[in-house]
């Protein structure tokens, strides 16, 4: 990226590299004598969804950054934003008090079902954020939540390595206890938008880290079975030891969304999870101690979430 040219065309300045990673290149910057997140694509298709994303979230209040402006540069997709005023709250919440930490998780528990239920259904049929080039649908009607998590299951299956340690294990009879529950899977009695990373990682606490100030980064946002959003958070960040703080997660989001869980459904999404971890580590060209361990976690998620099918 030319980060000059970069500068010289919308007026940044200032700009402190945030975020590196091979698709995406993320700057904190000035621009118009406030702070800015400068978003670098190198895939249209990222760049397109988190800009349609926020274009719609934008006019409802939800804590989502503002959408300023965006545009494209040589081969780069270029978002700018409003900087959200926060912390990231990874690092931060194993410090945190009990009683801190049960407010927060009821707090995102409401920030997550404000965001996910901002959108009416006139809304997401007139958007086009959630389309994918692998989807059967091109139209909200058409939109099947079952034939989607179908094709993942499928995709994720199919990347899995199996050793010769896999083989002796339960994994072969958990992979096809997934498939025959998903074939019986209902459609979600409603569908939403979703965020499709919703952990601690993409979510920020207001400077003086005394409540939740916002959800980031909405590449992969789709539409489909709200309690999905729900599944990730308590397995990756609460590494599924703290059942307490799980729960204010659900009070939450139940409080905020007049909705009632499914945890038979949560479950599964757990599961699938552990799943799509396996898969992630198996598909990457070398094995890290780093990978090793989240494939050995993923799997203990199978063992403990496909017994309760």
């Amino acid at each position: 990226m030319n980060v000059k040219l970069l500068c010289e065309k919308l007026g940044l300045h200032s700009l402190q590299s945030v975020v590196t990673r091979p698709e995406l290149l993320v700057y904190k910057g000035q621009m118009n004598h406030k702070h800015v997140a400068v978003k670098i694509h190198k895939q249209e298709y990222l760049f397109n969804r988190e800009v349609k994303s926020l274009r719609l979230l934008n006019s409802k209040s939800v804590r989502v950054p503002q959408l300023i402006c965006e545009d494209k540069i040589d081969e780069d997709f270029i978002i700018i934003e409003d900087w959200m005023d926060g912390k990231p709250i990874a690092p931060l919440f194993s410090s945190y008090n009990e009683e801190k930490q049960s407010f927060l998780m009821e707090k995102i528990g409401e920030v997550l079902a404000e965001m996910q239920f901002a959108l009416s259904k006139n809304e997401l049929k007139e958007s086009d954020f959630w389309l994918r080039h692998n989807y059967d649908a091109s139209t909200f009607e058409e939109f099947s939540w079952k034939s989607y998590i179908e094709r993942q299951v499928d995709k994720w299956i199919g990347r899995i390595k199996l050793s010769e340690e896999d083989r002796q294990s339960s994994l072969e009879q958990h992979l096809a206890a997934i498939k025959d529950r998903i074939n019986g899977l209902e459609e979600p009695p409603r569908t939403t938008f979703i965020h499709c990373d919703f952990g601690f990682r993409n979510l920020l606490i207001r400077p003086d880290e005394s409540d939740i100030k916002g959800v980031i980064d909405f590449e992969g946002a789709s539409i489909g079975d709200p309690l999905w959003d729900l599944a990730k958070l308590p397995l990756m960040d609460l590494h599924d030891k703290n059942t307490e703080l799980e729960q204010r997660l659900f009070y939450g989001w139940e409080n905020a969304s007049s909705q009632s869980l499914d945890l038979e459904r949560i479950n599964l999404y757990k599961s699938l999870e552990g799943l799509a971890g396996i898969a992630w580590v198996d598909k990457q060209a070398q094995m890290t101690d780093q990978m090793r361990m989240l494939r050995q976690r993923s799997i203990a998620y199978l063992d403990k979430y496909c017994s309760w099918f």
